[in-house]
């Protein structure tokens, strides 16, 4: 169902929705005096919950997977994979309150820790350390976090290997002070 165009001077966009009011496709068209027309197209897939699952880019006639995304039976990302390739795949992981613990890929990794890890124990939410690991570095980088007691960061101390231990300090970052909203001044 097509509600809306917009037309300017050379352009003209129009979006067609889903019974849900989603966008399914939206499509640009650009004309300019004396040049053929362009159009190009984005199409917007969606799964069985209405959740976005593909984005798909056409040019000239030629379409192009942007975007796929796959959930879990709990509605959690689980996977999204990029530019119609398996080789820029992410895949999430969750803990059993469905707390994000990981994100792993081929270009990138990375792991949040609660009530495991390298900071004090956090059962509320709170992140207590983080690792990450870029591309094919070997190099394993992280932060362990500190808060007070409600529950508002204090610190981040850095560290390199799995221990968060080697390199100690040298990205660490400290909070001096939080405003009467709770915004961090510094």
């Amino acid at each position: 169902m097509e509600r809306y165009a917009f037309r300017y001077r050379y352009d003209v966009t129009s979006t067609v929705y889903t019974f849900t009011d989603k966008p399914a496709t939206v499509t640009h068209t650009h004309t300019a005096s004396g040049k053929d027309s362009r159009t190009e197209a984005y199409t917007y897939s969606y799964d069985h919950a209405d959740r976005l699952s593909k984005v798909e880019h056409t040019l000239g006639g030629a379409k192009v997977t942007l975007a796929a995304y796959a959930y879990d039976n709990l509605g959690r990302l689980q996977s999204k994979s990029l530019h119609g390739s398996d080789a820029d795949r992410q895949a999430y992981a969750y803990n059993v309150r469905g707390w994000l613990t990981g994100i792993s890929g081929t270009k990138f990794t990375q792991n949040l820790y609660y009530n495991t890890g390298n900071g004090p124990a956090k059962y509320n939410g709170s992140i207590s350390s983080m690792t990450w690991k870029a591309g094919t570095a070997s190099t394993v980088r992280g932060y362990k976090s500190t808060y007070d007691g409600l529950d508002r960061l204090l610190n981040a101390t850095y560290g390199e290997t799995a221990g968060i231990s080697t390199n100690a300090n040298r990205f660490s970052e400290n909070v001096t002070g939080y405003d009467k909203n709770g915004n961090i001044k510094g």
